[in-house]
């Protein structure tokens, strides 16, 4: 007893257990049990299986949770030995079936009746009073586990007085209480947030070592202990989340940008393939221009030659006739000259030689002329490709002969002036055809339809006129296509739906205006229109497999579902690849295109089946521009081959005209001696012979005929002269017109370039036939040939490239819209979406990327690697707050003697688990040098993986997700950055003597010590027992159940006197034989017995009573036994 005094020194601070209430509660049955205890440390004992543990067990049952309680673990019961149905219902024996054989419990109540536990906790120095209750009930005979309700009141309550007399209807106690302002808890959470509230319990942790305290013997691991029982626990999982959370944001953003980067590092090749393919495509356009305009560079040069050479006949033709009209005056002055001396000559022998040479003179005039017409007619004989006239009696043949080649040669001009004809209709057509095929691919490049222009105008004058846009007028070829795969059947396609695909879609809202203006006005053409209604509902099914409308397509938009209808009929026919198959099926079409409806039969071959520059199917015309700019290209070839064939055509007409021309000229002489200048020959002969013999004859005539004959001979000599220069005059002007007559040909052919819209193409050709250094018009012609050559060839080499430059860069579209498919449904894999793809790379390279990375960087900095500084912050501050914690528990344990003049201190050092200290090493990397730091790209991604690599583990990576929250649990609880050991110092020189890191190796009154000193100090500190007379609202009570009875008596002094130190109450669960060792530091004994194993009781006392009872009975038991040694007594 002299150990009381330190319990009256602490004086009754805190909250103290007063007394515990008990119904229907295990083996307390059929009224109230109560035990009180006053508030001091008091004693329960009783025999083994009396009911001891059954009241420890009611007290845990009112302040922990149901999942942290296993009944009498303390006295070493299995785990499900007991459970709170066992307690409600009273099992207390179990009974085997004789039926079944098995053994089932038997209780002391049924669902019928109800159980309640209630305890009352005081406060002496601040007059409170705390209850705490629960009453369980089953609501029928079921077996699970009872329900209940939980109190907390602010006054004393008893079952008796508060929790009894409801009959069986729970809700009405419930009301009673609410009436009496108290609130009933559905759920344990509420119940111990309003508890321990009252009662001034810190933590839930410092419950869980109240609970650790009931049957606690020994520290096993001092590191796990101290985790466990002494620190709080920091709540990771809420920041953990959080961070996550802002992760999933900087991921959007890292996501953002990387998808912009991507879409970048996508569309520079392609906005890369789409300038190259621009490029040659203009070189292409160039190259085709060129090549249609060589014909009008050739006039272009040949003009320049022709100006050029015109100017040199005309200074030629200027100096020929300056020359002619010398050699003139040179002859009029020798004939006058002759004329004299042939009068002179005249009047000697008798008037003779006058006669003689007026005879010659005759005679001479006679010859020349009939040998001037002998010479034309032999040069048209010649040019007629006639033998010429050698003998004056072969007149007659060559005459006949003439007049047959004349009939042939009318023969062949006709002939030829028909060919000329057809080619030169020909030409124009082939001129026209090339003019459509620029105008339509100009066109196709403005749109993505197939539509032909004229269609497509008429359109743009109807949208115009009611007021609608184009898009609202679809023409069923821009909705409808053939699919990719299927291409082999595009022309059959073609073949069946071609008119359809040429008809519009208006819908009703448009139907009357359009109507109207189709009505009043002449179209020039033949259009057909389909009005669909809105209200119409079309569900098509799918198209049978193998039919033409199962190969299409149907463009998504409002008409959709109408266009499939339609289709499904229209485009019904079977796709056969044989005839058998042909013949067989009602509705069928083959590849070629022949088309079978029922016993129609149709194929329509004035068009190739796979021309498609006549396609119009399709929301892509790049194959219909290829095959147009191939057609050009066949129709330039053409226009090429007949200007070819009408240039020769021509040439073989002149030749035939020119030899018409010298027929005519040679069937002209009809008489030989016309030009039988032979005859004329002879005379003249006789003539100058008697004229000779006649000047011999006379000296003086002799002279005048030397004389004369000088001056005819210059008179000869100058006429040739002047005859010459008459050629060359003659030649010159005919060379003149004739150049004049190519010059107007050449012009005629520049007024069609200027048509033709040609005139750069015409410059840059005509330059590159003058770098040929061509100076003649006849080298024209070569010239433009081999220009052509070479042209052909570089179109076909720019074709070439611009076709493998689109597949890649198509590929690349495709392969980006399937990559970006919901920002690209409108944007086609065509070159002719460049544009868009264009605008696509610049939105993201100026706009988007930018944005997405200052975004990123924001996040990064200020949201994501702010909040891990923070976090990593809290952590840190839970470490300090560790530090501090043990700090404090260590000031407590220096105030207990562990042993004579030495103490406990805890000890924390750094964990040596390699995943902890990286973990922490991670989070400094996260934050090192990245606040107040404008980052570059380089570190804001070094930054990111950091964080990405960390935020990946608290998330969970895939497979590894159950090890990683482990891990995260494990690394974000501060407590396991900490070992623990427990040093033992002298308290004089602070000496360490000996340290223990666990108790394995310790005796067991050396265990049980360490465990109290442990447990001591950590109840202080849960419980904020700084010193015993700290604050007032504290928590000071404790159950030791069974630990007293199975520890030596030193350790158990010991482990009392250090709780009385604390100012604690505890309530000891000990058997009987280990009450002497107690009794010293206790003023209430609760004694349960259960003398017939089914009924538990208990029994009040002072220890003063307890005392006087066992003295009694210790008596009574002596007397008996001497009674028995001696019987005569």
């Amino acid at each position: 007893m002299d150990e009381l005094p330190l319990d009256d020194q602490l004086g009754a601070a805190g909250f103290r257990l007063d007394h515990v209430e008990v119904l229907g509660w295990g083996t307390f049955d059929r009224k109230v049990w109560r035990y009180d205890l006053g508030g001091h440390t008091s004693l329960l004992t009783g025999d083994i299986g009396s009911g001891k543990s059954t009241l420890v067990d009611a007290i845990t049952t009112l302040l922990l949770p149901a999942h942290r309680i296993s009944y009498n673990k303390a006295a070493g019961a299995e785990t499900r030995e007991r459970s709170l149905r066992s307690y409600v219902l009273g099992y207390w024996k179990s009974e085997r079936s004789e039926t079944t054989g098995v053994s089932r419990p038997v209780g002391l109540r049924d669902h019928t009746s109800h159980s309640a536990i209630l305890a009352v906790f005081r406060n002496e120095r601040l007059g409170s009073v705390v209850t705490l209750a629960q009453v369980f009930w089953l609501p029928d005979d079921h077996a699970g586990q009872p329900n209940r309700f939980y109190v907390v009141a602010d006054r004393e309550l008893g079952i008796v007085a508060d929790l009894s007399d409801f009959g069986s209807d729970v809700t009405a106690l419930r009301k009673r209480l609410r009436a009496s302002g108290i609130t009933p808890h559905s759920g344990f959470p509420d119940y111990e947030k309003a508890f321990r509230r009252a009662l001034g319990i810190p933590s839930g942790q410092a419950m869980e070592l109240f609970h650790q305290t009931v049957s606690m013997k020994s520290v096993g691991n001092l590191t796990d202990f101290v985790r466990a029982h002494m620190l709080e626990p920091f709540d990771a999982a809420a920041a953990v989340s959080g961070l996550i959370d802002h992760f999933e944001n900087l991921t959007a953003a890292h996501d953002a940008v990387l998808k912009a980067r991507t879409q970048l590092a996508a569309l520079e090749p392609i906005v890369a393939g789409c300038d190259e393919a621009d490029r040659l495509q203009s070189s292409l356009d160039e190259t085709t221009a060129e090549q249609q305009a060589l014909r009008y560079a050739a006039a272009t040069v040949t003009l320049e030659l022709l100006a050029s050479e015109a100017s040199n006949i005309a200074r030629r033709l200027s100096a020929a006739r300056a020359a002619r009209d010398d050699a003139q005056a040179r002859v009029d002055a020798l004939r006058t000259e002759q004329q004299g001396l042939r009068d002179a000559r005249a009047g000697h022998a008798g008037g003779r030689v006058g006669t003689l040479e007026q005879a010659r003179d005759r005679h001479t005039a006679e010859r020349d002329e009939r040998a001037k017409r002998h010479r034309t007619w032999t040069e048209a004989l010649t040019a007629a490709e006639i033998d010429p006239l050698t003998d004056p009696a072969d007149f007659p043949r060559i005459r006949a002969e003439a007049q047959n080649a004349q009939a042939t040669v009318r023969a062949d001009s006709e002939r030829l002036r028909e060919q000329l004809t057809d080619h030169e209709v020909e030409q124009r057509q082939l001129r026209d055809e090339s003019a459509d095929i620029r105008a339509e691919l100009v066109s196709l490049r403005e749109r993505p339809s197939s539509i032909p222009r004229e269609l497509l105008a008429l359109r743009r004058r109807l949208a115009d006129a009611t007021g609608t846009s184009e898009q609202r007028l679809p023409f069923v070829g821009e909705l409808v296509q053939v699919k990719a795969h299927e291409d082999r059947w595009r022309g059959a396609a073609e073949r069946v739906l071609h008119g359809f695909a040429l008809s519009l879609i208006v819908s009703d809202t448009d139907y009357e205006p359009v109507a109207r203006w189709v009505d009043s006005h002449h179209l020039g053409t033949r259009l057909v229109y389909h009005r669909v209604r809105a209200d119409d509902r079309h569900q098509p099914g799918p198209p049978a497999r193998g039919s033409l409308a199962a190969k299409l397509e149907v463009k998504d938009g409002p008409h959709a579902a109408w266009l499939a209808s339609e289709l499904a009929a229209r485009a019904a026919h079977e796709c056969v690849e044989t005839l058998e198959e042909f013949r067989r099926v009602t509705r069928a079409v083959t590849v070629s295109g022949q088309v079978k409806s029922g016993a129609r039969h149709e194929k329509d071959d004035r068009r190739r089946v796979d021309d498609r520059t006549e396609y119009v199917l399709g929301w892509d015309n790049k194959a219909k521009q290829d095959a147009l700019l191939e057609r050009g290209t066949r129709v330039q070839d053409d226009l090429n081959r007949v200007s070819s064939a009408i240039g020769a055509t021509r040439e073989d007409l002149a030749a035939v005209t020119a030899r018409a021309d010298a027929l005519t000229r040679a069937l002209f002489v009809d008489d030989v001696r016309d030009i039988d200048w032979w005859s004329s020959a002879r005379a003249l002969h006789e003539a100058e012979r008697e004229l000779v013999l006649l000047v011999q004859a006379s000296r003086e005539l002799a002279t005048i005929e030397e004389r004369l004959a000088i001056v005819e001979g210059d008179v000869s000599l100058a006429d040739a002269q002047r005859s010459e220069h008459e050629r060359a005059i003659g030649a010159l002007e005919t060379r003149l017109a004739d150049l004049e007559g190519l010059d107007r040909a050449n012009r005629v052919v520049l007024d069609e370039a200027d048509s033709a819209s040609l005139a750069e193409a015409v410059t840059q050709a005509a330059a590159a036939l003058r770098a040929r250094d061509v100076e003649r018009t006849d080298e024209v012609a070569a010239a433009v040939e081999a220009m052509r050559a070479e042209l052909l060839e570089r179109a076909d080499s720019t074709r070439t490239r611009l076709a493998t430059v689109a597949r890649r860069t198509e590929r690349a579209m495709d392969a980006f819209r399937r990559d970006n498919a919901a920002e690209t449904t409108e944007m086609d894999a065509s070159l002719d979406a460049a544009d868009e793809y264009r605008r696509f790379h610049d939105r993201v390279a100026r706009d988007d990327l930018p944005r997405f990375e200052a975004d990123f960087k924001r996040y990064l900095n200020q949201n994501t690697i702010r909040e891990i500084a923070g976090f990593q912050s809290r952590l840190t501050q839970q470490a300090t707050q560790i530090t501090d914690r043990i700090r404090t528990i260590n000031s407590s344990l220096r105030d207990i003697d562990y042993n004579p003049d030495r103490f406990i201190r805890l000890d924390a050092a750094p964990t040596p688990l390699t995943e902890i200290r990286e973990f922490r090493s991670q989070l400094r990397a996260c934050t090192e040098g990245a606040l107040g730091v404008e980052a570059d790209e380089l570190y804001s991604e070094e930054k990111f993986e950091q964080v990405q690599a960390l935020i990946a583990r608290f998330r969970g990576r895939e497979g590894f997700a159950e090890h990683d929250r482990q891990w995260t649990a494990r690394v974000t609880d501060v407590r396991n950055w900490f070992v623990f050991n427990a040093s033992e110092r002298w308290r004089e020189t602070n000496e360490e003597h000996e340290t223990y890191a666990d108790s394995d190796g310790k005796s067991g009154g050396q265990k049980e010590k360490l465990a109290y000193t442990i447990l001591a100090a950590s109840l202080a500190y849960q419980f904020r027992l700084d010193a015993p007379g700290g604050s007032a609202k504290t928590f000071r009570f404790a159950v030791i159940d069974e630990a007293f009875g199975r520890g030596s008596d030193e350790s158990t002094r010991f482990a009392l006197r250090l709780f009385a130190r604390l100012g604690l109450q505890l309530l000891v669960v000990t058997p009987l034989q280990k009450v002497h060792t107690i009794e010293p530091f206790v003023r209430r004994v609760g004694f349960v017995d259960n003398l017939g194993g089914r009924f538990s009781r208990l029994h009040n006392l002072t220890i003063e009573e307890y005392q006087r009872q066992r003295a009694a009975a210790d008596l009574a038991r002596s007397g008996t036994v001497a009674a028995r040694r001696d019987p005569d007594a």
